[in-house]
This record gives structure tokens, sequence and C-alpha cells, in this order.
């Protein structure tokens, strides 16, 4: 008997889709061109390629496509992946053309620490703020049509704490925290160097 779950779906079913083949092919471009991970950013830019760009909001957020649980899991998590909601569509269509290859040239720059690594890491941090904050503001801005919220907030549902609190505002944080704490770790950087190139020249 297939797995399935109380939603319908099928944990066998979408493992065989060709667009599966785009994570992994990723994933071995990172390691010939940088090696394996050798820092906590460089892991980091490594997840965001082989997990979010490409496989989870690239292939089965945007593309509708792969393992059935996780296809309609997403449908269920924000009804904004299956109505063809435009600001969402363009955010995973970007992860997956844009956003994963600069983050591939900024894992090997992290990971051979080249002097492009803050420039890399800035851009690219940048990039996820102001995308994941387009993301929580647009289904704001239209009055959460698409994730269930009370106001003042409640925690009364399962839906409410799994699609509000756990992943529209919880997972979603995390990229706010982390690009904002690599953003200042990158201008330190900066700042070091020129202080010190600065202080060579006096």
């Amino acid at each position: 008997m297939a797995a399935s779950n109380a939603t319908g779906c099928d944990w066998s079913k979408g493992w065989d889709d060709p667009a599966m083949l785009i994570p992994p092919s990723a994933l071995l471009i990172c390691l010939l061109s940088g090696g394996l991970p050798r820092n906590w950013m460089a892991l980091w830019a490594i997840f965001n390629v082989a997990i979010i760009h490409t496989f989870l909001d690239g292939i089965v957020g945007g593309m509708q496509r792969g393992p059935d649980c996780l296809v309609k899991g997403y449908a269920y998590i924000d009804g904004r992946f299956t109505n063809g909601d435009g600001t969402v569509g363009c955010l995973c269509w970007l992860e997956l053309y844009l956003y994963t290859p600069l983050a591939i040239v900024w894992y090997r720059a992290e990971n051979t620490k080249s002097w492009s690594r803050d420039f890399w890491g800035v851009l690219l941090s940048t990039i996820y703020l102001m995308g994941n904050l387009f993301y929580i503001f647009a289904e704001a801005f239209l009055g959460f049509p698409d994730v269930p919220l009370d106001w003042p907030p409640k925690f009364d549902t399962y839906d409410k704490i799994v699609k509000f609190w756990g992943v529209y505002l919880g997972a979603n944080m995390i990229w706010v925290v982390i690009p904002l704490i690599s953003i200042r770790r990158a201008w330190n950087n900066i700042y070091d160097l020129t202080h010190s190139t600065g202080k060579k020249h006096a």
C-alpha cells in the first residue's frame, strides 16, 4: 500500500520527476567548485542552494512538482502557491533562476576565503531580506486571505499555530535574522580591512 496521510498525499509519488535532478546538480556544483563547507556561512549558502532555492521554493513551491506530500503541504500552508499569486510566483522563479547561481558563487567565495566573499554576502543577504519582506507584507497588505490570523493573535487552532506562527512568521524570520547577521559580519570585515590598510599607508 502506498504511504499516505490524512491530507490524501502520497509520499511515494513525485520523487522520480526529472526536475528532482536540479537540487543534487546544484549541490554537486557547489562541492566541486568550493569543496566541503568550512564555516557556518558557507553552510548557510549551500543549504539555501540545495534545499531552499532549488528544491522547496523552486521545484515544490514554484513548479508545483516533486514529492506529492510536499507539493500539497505548500498549498496547505499558504494558498498563494496554488492560486496564481503574482508575488509568490515571481519570488519562487527568482529563487530558482537568480538566487541559486548567485548563492553558488557566494558559497565558493565564502569557502575559499575569496576577497569577494563579503560583497556576495551583502548582496545575497539583502536579496533574501527584501524577498522575504515582500513575501510577508504582500499577504499582510491584503488582510491575510491565505494565511489564518486573528487580531489580537490567538493560538486556538492547529491551522493558526502551524500556518501563521510556525511557518509564515516563525520560519520566515530565519531569513530576516541570518541575513542581518551576515550583513553585519561583512560590514565588520570590510571596516577592519579598510582601516588596517589605512594604517599601513599612514
